[in-house]
């Protein structure tokens, strides 16, 4: 069963720290896939994911090189497939060779999304005015093992 948890941050801050908050409960294999539009958060996400794994230095979107790799335990892998027409073009960059050790954060996985998991964790995010909804939709038993109760991660 597929449970969805609700999420409002107001700040590029607090996206953030919902990243490393994820960062620090996550484990080899997993994937989380980030839907939105341009500018939605979704970099800022995976920044701090990284973050919590260990990764010194800036994060950013990986737009034309489509994967950054880093060399954390578990290995972080960010991949950004805005430019990827299909799974085809996908499975010849090797993407799905990344996907078992590492954790890895994917923008666009829209393009490419029969080559994930079912139970990965999917965060769709919306802008306003005020600042980003996050919408997180993982299997419960997927929510269970990174922590979150049913009220979510609160940041």
């Amino acid at each position: 069963m597929i449970s969805e948890l609700a999420f409002f941050s107001s700040s590029p801050e607090q996206t953030f720290l919902l990243g490393v908050r994820l960062g620090t409960k996550i484990w080899p294999g997993c994937c989380v896939l980030l839907s939105g539009g341009l500018g939605s958060g979704k970099t800022v996400l995976a920044s701090g994911i990284a973050h919590a794994l260990g990764v010194k230095g800036p994060v950013t979107s990986p737009s034309y090189a489509i994967v950054h790799e880093y060399p954390t335990t578990p290995p972080f892998v960010h991949m950004d497939l805005y430019r990827i027409a299909n799974e085809d073009e996908a499975l010849q960059l090797g993407i799905e060779e990344l996907l078992d050790h590492s954790v890895c954060a994917i923008e666009w996985p829209e393009r490419a999304r029969m080559l994930f998991p079912e139970d990965a964790v999917d965060l769709q995010f919306s802008t306003t005015d005020e600042g980003r909804n996050i919408v997180l939709r993982a299997p419960a038993a997927i929510l269970e093992r990174l922590g979150m109760a049913e009220r979510g991660l609160s940041t």
